[in-house]
């Protein structure tokens, strides 16, 4: 994102949750630090110990193994299987701060047939008409 700050502007549903969170739920876990979110022994929560509680979780939930990552592949999966415009990509390129072509490279599971799927029903949709004859066939002498 060429060093740019992105600011995401939160739903307004989650605030009464944050606040929640904040003003009865925080100082359950003894935090020693000044970041909103904490780990269970009160230490910052950090990307690693978040991926490993969310690994965690999900698969004491459903028995499979989930990772924050694979969010991203679910998400870009689904908005290209259900024909997002290509406005809709981009920005949601623009939002997990990649380009694009990292977009499609990384985050992109469909499979070869269906990534190939839209072209295929857009070729059957042409108009079917009678072709011309080709021309005849001529040979030239040596």
């Amino acid at each position: 994102m060429n060093g740019q700050k992105r600011i995401v502007e939160l739903p307004a549903n989650l605030y009464p949750l944050l606040e929640e969170w904040l003003s009865q739920w925080r100082e359950i876990f003894n935090p020693i630090h000044s970041y909103v979110f904490t780990q269970l022994n009160g230490k910052p929560l950090t990307d690693n110990s978040l991926y490993h509680y969310f690994r965690k979780r999900v698969y004491r939930l459903t028995g499979k193994a989930f990772t924050p990552h694979m969010v991203r592949d679910s998400i870009v999966t689904h908005f290209k299987l259900s024909g997002a415009s290509d406005q809709v990509l981009a920005a949601l390129a623009e939002l997990m701060a990649h380009s694009l072509e990292m977009q499609c490279k990384i985050y992109d599971r469909r499979t070869p047939q269906q990534k190939v799927a839209p072209a295929l029903e857009a070729l059957q949709s042409l108009p079917t008409g009678t072709l011309l004859p080709p021309p005849p066939l001529t040979v030239k002498p040596p």
